[in-house]
């Protein structure tokens, strides 16, 4: 996400590389195939690193899972107090 006129919005590179790490995942690859396949893509990390680890891969999954499972999508989540 990057921040604009003071709201997230969402960050195309970095939407992307999410989207292919849970693809990845959802196909059964494990945590340290798909830091490889990062890797040897030159995909970088959100700090702009060239080196992902299985355990960076898997804090990106954990909130993804979590956000998927909070809120159905029929909610609007700015109502819920």
């Amino acid at each position: 996400m990057k921040v604009r006129k003071g709201h997230a919005v969402p960050y195309s590179p970095e939407q992307r590389t999410i989207k292919l790490i849970c693809h990845l995942r959802n196909e059964g690859w494990s945590l340290r195939k798909i830091a490889d396949h990062l890797n040897k893509h030159g995909i970088q990390t959100k700090a702009g690193a060239s080196n992902w680890k299985a355990e960076t891969v898997r804090r990106i999954l954990i909130p993804t899972r979590l956000h998927d499972m909070a809120i159905p999508s029929h909610h609007d989540s700015r109502n819920l107090t």
